[in-house]
């Protein structure tokens, strides 16, 4: 008497049919979608390369990213810069290894002003904000230099 095939092929350990994997490793990491990590249930050498919008809101949104912004301003806030420059500075060669340009400085600080009246923290306490300082932090994370490497 022959034997029965089972009705669902990838759920078979015996199954001597060529071409009927199940890869359960395969199926990817839940936080990386948007950002195409994976191949889903097909093997790949190496990930497409995107810059989809999708890609940067897995970053903004993903809670290990937001814990590590919120670990980055507490130490910007207890490392304690003399003035927004200087803390941009830092943050800058930290992240990037390389000072910010003129244009970056006045976008960031820009960015501080507007981050500082979003959260109602006054200008001369701005440097001890942590609200801000995540927020910034957040931003440098998701610069197109701090995700990519050349």
């Amino acid at each position: 008497m022959r034997r029965q095939q089972p009705r669902c092929r990838a759920a078979s350990a015996n199954s001597r049919r060529p071409g009927i994997h199940y890869f359960p490793t395969a199926l990817g990491y839940r936080d990386l979608k948007g950002s195409r990590a994976f191949g889903g249930k097909v093997a790949q050498g190496r990930r497409d390369v995107t810059n989809v919008p999708a890609q940067a809101l897995a970053l903004l949104n993903d809670p290990f990213v937001v814990e590590q912004s919120a670990f980055w301003a507490d130490r910007l806030i207890a490392a304690g810069a003399k003035d927004l420059g200087a803390r941009l500075d830092t943050m800058f060669r930290v992240a990037l290894g390389r000072l910010p340009n003129e244009a970056e400085r006045a976008r960031f600080t820009g960015l501080v002003k507007e981050l500082a009246s979003l959260h109602k923290v006054e200008s001369e306490k701005v440097l001890a904000s942590r609200n801000v300082w995540k927020d910034v932090a957040q931003v440098v994370f998701n610069l197109k230099e701090f995700i990519y490497l050349r």
